[in-house]
Formats: structure tokens, sequence, C-alpha cells
């Protein structure tokens, strides 16, 4: 038989999925801002090295979503 719907325990377990998945990307976020750093130092304009970050940052995203699929 199931367990009743509890939201507590429901935002618990989001909560728990939230934190793991923030420390399986915390090298990934550490690399992006490394990354921006290195472009800035380099001469390339704050706005050019964001969007260069963040253009990096969504497709090592990508790739792990589809290696993990």
């Amino acid at each position: 038989m199931s367990e009743p719907f509890n939201p507590d325990d429901v935002a618990h377990k989001l909560a728990q999925a939230v934190a793991q998945m923030r420390e399986m990307l915390a090298p990934l976020d550490e690399a992006t801002l490394g990354y921006r750093r290195q472009l800035e130092e380099t001469g390339w304009s704050p706005e050019a090295a964001e969007e260069m970050a963040l253009s990096f940052h969504r497709m090592a995203i990508g790739q792990m979503a589809s290696s993990a699929g």
C-alpha cells in the first residue's frame, strides 16, 4: 500500500536532489568562472567573456545530459 502524499517529504527530497546537483556541478561552475576570468585577462570584454563562458557552460551541460541518457 502506498503512503499518503506528504508535502514535507517531497520538499525534503527535492532539497536533497538540488543539493546533490549543485555538488555535482560545482567543478563545472568553477571551470566556467576560470574560463571567463582567463578571457577577460587576455583582453576580451566582460560582455564577450560572459557570453563565451555561458556558451561553454551550456555546451558542457548538454554533453553531460547526452552522456547520461
